[in-house]
């Protein structure tokens, strides 16, 4: 079972995606398009030009793979994840696999 998501980011706008998980599995997150998009716990995180520092870059044609669970994990579990685009539009994939 799972989740599979494609989110299209137009430039410069920021979308928010919760991916909380309602139990144990794997997390894949691929950035199938040509420009870095950049993900952050807050909007302002993520904004070009306002960046805080608190930031975490996802390089086109990788995959991320983790490790998640209700009590351990890499992502934020109880708050909104945010994703930015900030060099031309770009194309995230998203694959939340658990357990039945």
């Amino acid at each position: 079972m799972g989740r599979i998501q494609r989110l299209t980011l137009a430039e410069d706008v920021v979308q928010a995606l919760d991916l909380g998980y309602p139990r144990a599995g794997k997390l894949l997150i691929r950035n199938a398009g040509t420009t870095e998009i950049i993900v952050g716990y807050t909007q302002n995180d993520v904004i070009d030009g306002t960046q805080s520092g608190q930031f975490f870059t996802l390089d086109p044609g990788i995959v991320y793979t983790f490790d998640m669970s209700q009590t351990s994990g890499f992502l934020a579990q109880n708050q909104l994840l945010y994703f930015n685009s900030s060099t031309g539009s770009g194309i995230l994939e998203l694959f939340q696999a658990y357990e039945n």
